[in-house]
């Protein structure tokens, strides 16, 4: 699979396959990324709990890492050749009122990934560690099981892409009405 498209979609893509926060995407470096291994370790200063985090790219991430390989000496996301500074933006808004989702946040982007997560069924821990949540499953040093574990658990989203069925919640309960169409409607997001 190739991806192809916007900025701001790939970024939304590259989001809800990986967890990450807006800032993480938007500061993501090529110094960052651990070569052959399908990840980045994004340091602490640029991570909210303010830990070291690994963020390992399923197939679906790293397709859209290589459409943008070599545009930028530093930096992985930019416009115009220019880092771009977050994805709260312009093209973001555009986007989601093409989608007819003009609710939708950048941050439910990652609660989706957790949701899809929990869906395949993968591990708690795992989830936990895939979404940069304060854990203690893996050590400072990442050994090659542990990112290749990571990395099937993060792939198992690829597979339920086609149809995800999903609840979006926070602190619990869903937020409002909207929700299920929201996050089933996310896929049309990132794709337009």
């Amino acid at each position: 699979m190739e991806y192809q498209a916007g900025q701001s979609c790939g970024q939304a893509l590259f989001k809800v396959n990986t967890g990450t926060r807006d800032h993480e995407v938007s500061n993501l470096s090529w110094d960052w990324e651990i070569r052959g291994r399908n990840a980045f370790l994004i340091p602490a200063s640029f991570v909210k709990n303010q830990r070291d985090r690994l963020v390992v790219c399923n197939s679906i991430a790293m397709s859209v890492i290589n459409s943008v390989r070599g545009q930028h000496s530093e930096r992985v996301f930019t416009f115009r050749k220019r880092p771009v500074a977050r994805m709260y933006n312009t093209a973001w808004k555009r986007a989601r009122a093409k989608a007819g989702l003009p609710c939708i946040r950048v941050h439910d982007l990652k609660h989706t990934f957790g949701y899809r997560l929990r869906a395949a069924g993968v591990r708690f821990e795992d989830i936990q560690d895939l979404l940069g949540h304060k854990s203690q499953q893996i050590t400072r040093h990442y050994s090659a099981p542990d990112i290749d574990r990571l990395l099937l658990a993060a792939e198992t989203v690829v597979e339920l892409r086609q149809d995800p069925t999903l609840r979006l919640v926070r602190g619990g309960a869903p937020h409002n009405f909207h929700t299920e169409r929201r996050i089933l409607a996310t896929q049309d997001l990132i794709s337009a």
